[in-house]
């Protein structure tokens, strides 16, 4: 794999995924929210705390649901946002 192109993020520490049937599941252990994430978002939470970088993780949604590259990096930087505003994710340093 290559190295990452742009920022990269992990998971903000007490934040732990599971998956649940066909759902990830991330809960914050601090504040006791849980928040579920549908298969698009699953894929790019997968992606990042892997280590890869948005652009990694967009080309996945692109290659996995045959989307354009300009819109899965869309949906992509849009679903790691929402899960940095929510405190889930942190840039790596």
């Amino acid at each position: 794999m290559p190295a990452p192109q742009g920022p990269t993020y992990q998971p903000t520490d007490g934040v732990v995924a599971r998956v649940v049937s066909d759902e990830t599941v991330v809960v914050d252990l601090d504040s006791e929210r849980y928040f579920s994430l549908n298969t698009t978002g699953a894929v790019v939470w997968s992606a990042v705390i892997a280590g890869r970088s948005v652009e990694q993780a967009a080309m996945e949604l692109a290659e996995i649901y045959d989307v354009a590259d300009q819109t899965a990096r869309v949906d992509a930087e849009e679903i790691v946002r929402q899960l940095v505003e929510a405190g889930l994710l942190l840039p790596r340093p």
